[in-house]
């Protein structure tokens, strides 16, 4: 049988990790709505229609930069 400091071992940081990915997934969605939002109003893109290629990409490239500056300081926690 297994005894109590072996599973609590084995769940040992898990707080910590899904607190950054719970932050991660926050900072991805709402950022990547936010965008678009921009993207739609600026362009005059209609909510029905798909958003060009062409500007997804600098849009994905601009939510990966936020999303990895405010996730990044939190990989430096330690467990």
């Amino acid at each position: 049988m297994e005894s109590p400091s072996r599973v609590r071992e084995l769940f040992r940081g898990f707080g910590p990790l899904f607190a950054r990915q719970l932050m991660s997934w926050s900072v991805f969605l709402q950022t990547d709505h936010a965008i678009k939002v921009k993207i739609r109003q600026v362009y005059d893109i209609k909510d029905n229609e798909p958003i060009p290629s062409r500007l997804l990409l600098p849009a994905s490239a601009l939510v990966a930069l936020c999303n990895t500056t405010m996730v990044m300081p939190l990989d430096c926690i330690k467990t």
